[in-house]
């Protein structure tokens, strides 16, 4: 055979042999689509993926390692065996990317000391401000999104006296919710700074807002130095995107725009007016909506209870809008101040980022389902996640120092909402309304016993050893019907049977009570109890009956027999003591509002007593009832006169 056949023969053979490899090169990277999944991305996997998709397998000669295998991206390199006539490979193919190590975990710490809710505790040797958690509320760590932290560390210290070791340290998003907590651990003896130790709470959320740290039991306080956010990817943890929204064309609607404004405004004289006189952080006995609803020392019902609590700001603020149909005793509490919310209608909020200015928010929840603090909101949702706050729950609050005031030392404050459970918006619909002359400082000439008056009714009297009976009179009046004014006159002694000496052991004179089988556990009408030197005030308002609203002295002891005469012309009810010189004295002065159910006592020196509710009719009786008591009454006459 020539050359030149041979050669031509070659060729073929060569180009026969090369379309083979073509064509089963082709196969595989169809059935690697079909059995292997999608081809790699070369890039992704050069960015830190540790365990790129492998596209191909080794070839069937080669024993199969664990090693990733990444599909070639060129064609191998092929060379003539002088030996052969099929070409073979001399180069094994390589993968062209080599499998990357677990990325480094990034870290990112918090500075601790320019969060807002940060404050001083170089007392504790903290050389940078810290974040303290004194009450249930928590504090803000700022924005951010956790989609990419895996953990949360926190470092705390306590002091070496309190027991921690089973509180809860919560992180929690705006709402409330818990996203991460565990137990925190006691010191070891040392003084807070001396004895920082870190906990590490692992998060699993994709969360990305405001974040709270709350503790179960505020009452054991904890001082963050220092807080860092772990990211076991290796990515930056952000803070949230802002998320975009159309452009404002006119004011946002604020419902009940005016009475917002009031709101506002008293809440700030309010709380001006607290701070200044130096109000304490406490359970007070009298409603501070009453005692200081004039702001006036002058004028409170006992001007040296300056307690005030988170609860009795809004009481004092909406008693101060309008809103005076409250309880005289504590006050509405937030046990139930939601309920007294209901009855007035206002509108209940459910999430928290509708809240506006002048919502009533109740937060932390107690286990047993109602909220453990309220305060008053005093704008809408901020750009920085945040709204301003009216509130009174604790003395760093009612003193404005707890670093999150807008104005230093004085509020409203900037905080974020944690464990947000409803909220109240007062509307006017149900406002109570009320005569504005029971607030006028009652005439000295008015229900005065007249000389010339008529009677319309005698008795001789009763006498009681002790127990509980009813003894009223059947003559039913209504002033200005008849007669312009009615009186009752008559002679009481009464002294308690028992050890007790409790007002509620006494012999009571009521006035327009509603019928003849009413006594003070019944509603309507006012009664006065008399023990010793004491006069004391109560409204019939159903229950409880024996809680004392107000009591005034008497000039003289009813151990002994002393003259009552209590004169009604409607618009007031007033009762006087009348000496053995008959020399006659105011005791107290009740003005009524029976239309709407609202009563304002006076003392003997026409000076504010108390102002609260009590049920009036129109008409009623005179009637007495006494109560563990031993007491007499006689020389009982009453009188009508114009």
């Amino acid at each position: 055979m020539s050359s030149k056949i041979k050669s031509i023969i070659c060729i073929l053979i060569c180009l026969i042999v090369a379309l083979s490899m073509f064509g089963c090169k082709s196969e595989d990277t169809e059935e690697s689509k079909k059995t292997k999944g999608p081809v790699a991305n070369i890039n992704d996997a050069a960015e830190g993926s540790s365990s790129p998709t492998s596209v191909a397998t080794a070839p069937a000669t080669e024993q199969a390692t664990d090693e990733p295998f990444v599909e070639q991206t060129a064609e191998p390199t092929v060379e003539k065996d002088n030996n052969t006539a099929n070409p073979t490979s001399t180069a094994k193919p390589t993968n062209t990317l080599k499998p990357t190590s677990k990325p480094t975990v990034k870290k990112t710490e918090l500075d601790v000391s320019s969060l807002p809710d940060a404050v001083d505790f170089s007392d504790a040797k903290y050389t940078a401000n810290v974040l303290k958690i004194t009450n249930s509320a928590g504090v803000s760590i700022g924005s951010y999104d956790l989609s990419e932290v895996s953990s949360v560390v926190i470092s705390y210290g306590a002091d070496p006296n309190a027991n921690i070791s089973n509180d809860e340290i919560h992180i929690k998003d705006a709402s409330g919710n818990t996203i991460s907590s565990d137990f925190l651990v006691n010191s070891d003896g040392a003084f807070w700074a001396d004895g920082v130790r870190d906990i590490e709470l692992y998060i699993d959320s994709s969360y990305s807002g405001e974040i709270f740290i709350t503790k179960d039991n505020a009452g054991n306080n904890i001082a963050i130095s220092a807080i860092t956010l772990v990211s076991d990817s290796g990515a930056s943890i952000k803070t949230p995107k802002p998320v975009s929204t159309p452009a404002v064309t006119s004011k946002p609607t604020i419902e009940n725009e005016q009475l917002v404004k009031n709101l506002m405004t008293e809440a700030q004289k309010v709380t001006d007016y607290m701070r200044a006189n130096k109000f304490k952080y406490g359970d007070a006995k009298i409603n501070p909506a009453y005692n200081w609803g004039a702001l006036d020392a002058s004028k409170a019902i006992n001007p040296s209870e300056k307690i005030v609590s988170c609860d009795r700001l809004i009481d004092w603020i909406l008693y101060r809008v309008g809103f005076t149909d409250q309880m005289y005793t504590q006050g509405m509490t937030v046990g139930n101040l939601d309920e007294w919310c209901e009855e007035y209608g206002f509108k209940k909020i459910t999430n928290v980022n509708s809240l506006q200015a002048g919502d009533i928010v109740f937060v932390n929840p107690h286990p047993g389902g109602w909220a453990k603090h309220v305060f008053m909101c005093a704008s809408s949702k901020g750009s920085d996640g945040k709204w301003l706050r009216y509130d009174a729950g604790s003395d760093a609050r009612i003193t404005g120092t707890t670093g999150t005031e807008v104005k230093r030392g004085k509020q409203p404050f900037r905080e974020g909402i944690s464990q947000f459970m409803y909220a109240y918006r007062p509307c006017v619909d149900k406002m109570p309304t009320t005569n504005a002359s029971i607030y006028n400082k009652p005439s000295t000439t008015a229900a005065v016993p007249k000389s010339g008056a008529t009677e319309v009714f005698n008795n001789s009297g009763k006498t009681w050893d002790g127990g509980a009976t009813l003894y009223g009179f059947n003559y039913k009046y209504e002033p200005g019907k008849g007669y312009k004014q009615y009186e009752l006159h008559l002679t009481l002694q009464s002294a308690p049977s028992t050890s007790d000496k409790g007002y509620w052991n006494s012999c009571y004179v009521g006035a327009r009570i509603p019928n003849m089988s009413s006594d003070p556990t019944s509603k309507g009408g006012v009664w006065v109890a008399f023990t010793g030197t004491k006069a004391t005030v109560y409204f019939g308002t159903g229950s409880p009956w024996n809680i004392s609203n107000i009591s005034v002295s008497l000039p003289a002891d009813v151990s002994t027999a002393q003259k009552i005469i209590v004169v009604d012309n409607g618009d007031m009810i007033k009762y006087y003591h009348v000496s053995s010189s008959n020399t006659r004295k105011l005791i107290l002065t009740v003005t009524v509002d029976s239309v709407n159910d609202k009563v304002v006592v006076w003392d003997g020196n026409n000076t504010v007593a108390y102002i609260g509710v009590g049920s009036f009719n129109t008409s009623g009786y005179f009637s007495t009832w006494n109560h563990i008591a031993n007491s007499t009454i006689s020389n009982i006459s009453i009188k009508g006169a114009n």
